[in-house]
């Protein structure tokens, strides 16, 4: 016996750093699979997550324009 959880695989060792869009693709794959195994408030929840931190990689937006005159 290993210890660990049994409805869980063992996850192998990454060989290379994984991608951002690789780690958002898997986070919204666990979303799915929290929706279909019957866990909505956990696929929400991961599912924000990875819009948060896919949110949070944007660049900035450039300053709105001014219009009408400038008050001193």
């Amino acid at each position: 016996m290993t210890g660990g959880h049994p409805d869980r695989e063992p996850v192998a060792p990454a060989t290379a750093p994984a991608s951002l869009e690789s780690i958002l693709a898997e986070l919204r794959r666990l979303a799915l699979a929290a929706l279909d195994g019957g866990h909505p408030l956990a696929a929400a929840r991961i599912a924000a997550t990875a819009d948060q931190v896919e949110a949070a990689t944007w660049p900035a937006r450039p300053p709105r324009p001014h219009y009408g005159a400038r008050r001193a």
